[in-house]
């Protein structure tokens, strides 16, 4: 499934399973968040300051990738969700 997604969507994940503590029976995978400039991100939070929350674009304007990468591969799970349910059997 992780191949699938890559090839449908280009967002990669890990699959998880044992080596992270998950069972190999479970469907899990692991996301890695580093696909955007860090840096402005960092000068962003630090203008906000602790203890004020961001403001709810923050992840769709400082970090764009990440952001369309979750976007998706939720339209791809709802996809397939979609097909599975149309299916006939």
């Amino acid at each position: 499934m992780v191949e699938k997604l890559f090839r449908e969507t280009a967002v990669s994940v890990m699959a998880g399973g044992p080596g992270f503590l998950r069972p190999e029976t479970e469907l899990t995978v692991r996301l890695c968040f580093v696909h955007f400039d860090g840096a402005d991100a960092l000068l962003e939070s630090e203008r906000i300051g602790r203890g004020t929350p961001f403001p709810e674009d923050f992840v769709r304007t400082h970090c764009t990738n990440v952001h369309d990468g979750i976007q998706k591969m939720s339209r791809w799970v709802i996809d397939l969700l979609s097909e599975k349910t149309t299916q006939k059997p």
